[in-house]
């Protein structure tokens, strides 16, 4: 399971834009496949929601980190700088990101981004 982004352009404008998916890789009967599992539209819908391009990435990180390796915000914390290279994704080293930055976005959600 990975998460892949796909880089589209908007018919109107031609401004492109990323998306994220959830993909597994499956084998069927014609060999690998890749399976969607869900796609992820956070980034736009977390600018709507105001979120500068930092919050974005740590509430990027946090939310799909707790679907893909759930446990507390220092666990997502540590698997965001050791394990997982959703920073290539989205653009943001997060070795740079400091665990109150990370309980601090945690804090803005009314359930505190819980996905288990």
């Amino acid at each position: 399971m990975y998460i892949r982004q796909v880089t589209q352009t908007a018919k109107k404008t031609g401004k492109k834009y990323h998306t994220y998916r959830l993909v597994e890789a499956v084998r069927t009967e014609r060999g690998a496949r890749q399976r969607l599992l869900l796609n992820l539209g956070l980034d736009r819908q977390l600018k709507i929601l105001g979120l500068n391009p930092i919050q974005t990435a740590t509430a990027m990180g946090t939310i799909i980190g707790r679907m893909l390796h759930p446990g507390s915000e220092r666990a997502t914390h540590k698997w965001l700088q050791e394990k997982s290279g959703l920073g290539e994704l989205v653009d943001y080293d997060f070795n740079r990101l400091s665990l109150d930055k990370l309980y601090k976005i945690s804090a803005l959600h009314p359930k505190n981004w819980t996905v288990e």
